[in-house]
């Protein structure tokens, strides 16, 4: 089998796990009366930092353009999910915050994570080589552009590998601690971008 057959078999796998995914979350976005995107939003929002908490944080992360971006947010302003409130430093950014309700919905929201986390039939060892293998797929990922944000180890100026006789071992050397594959992050709240 020529090499590239290969990386085409892993792209479309690849393709196929993110079409279940979007259909586990269609599934529950329209539960709530909303859409997938509206349903990203919240769980972006649920998730992320106040200072990521905004539009053009969301466009980024999940590469739609502005005007839709801002269409969602309304869309779940008016449903009472969503609230803002200025930024500190600079009045024209908006700091989105989910209401009481919007928290509850995302909350259920992440279901769909917890149905998708339990179809994960592997060894532990062999969860700790995939996450590592997709980690290092993302930062490359980044570097070709194809992925605008990547706050991953493997996309970040902490991290130091180090080879050892039975393979690689990771470092943070913000954490200031050896990391094992299971160490390593997706979403990092201190991740320091490396240039490409």
């Amino acid at each position: 089998m020529h090499e590239d057959d290969v990386s085409i078999k892993i792209v479309s796998a690849i393709e196929r796990i993110a079409r279940a995914y979007r259909i586990l979350i269609a599934r529950e976005s329209y539960k709530h009366g909303l859409t997938p995107l509206q349903a990203s939003i919240l769980l972006y929002i649920y998730n992320s930092p106040p200072n990521h908490r905004t539009i053009s944080s969301l466009v980024r992360e999940l590469g739609v353009k502005q005007p839709t971006i801002s269409d969602s947010v309304r869309a779940l302003i008016s449903k009472g999910l969503v609230t803002y409130e200025p930024h500190r430093s600079d009045r024209r950014v908006k700091i989105l915050k989910l209401t009481p309700k919007g928290v509850e919905i995302a909350e259920s929201l992440k279901s769909w994570q917890t149905v998708a986390a339990e179809a994960v039939d592997l060894s532990r060892g062999e969860r700790e080589a995939l996450l590592e293998l997709l980690l290092k797929y993302m930062a490359s990922l980044y570097r070709y552009g194809v992925i605008e944000v990547a706050r991953t180890c493997f996309t970040c100026t902490y991290l130091e590998a180090k080879n050892r006789g039975e393979g690689v071992s990771y470092y943070c050397s913000l954490l200031k601690r050896e990391l094992g594959r299971s160490g390593l992050r997706v979403d990092c709240p201190e991740h320091s971008p490396k240039r490409i």
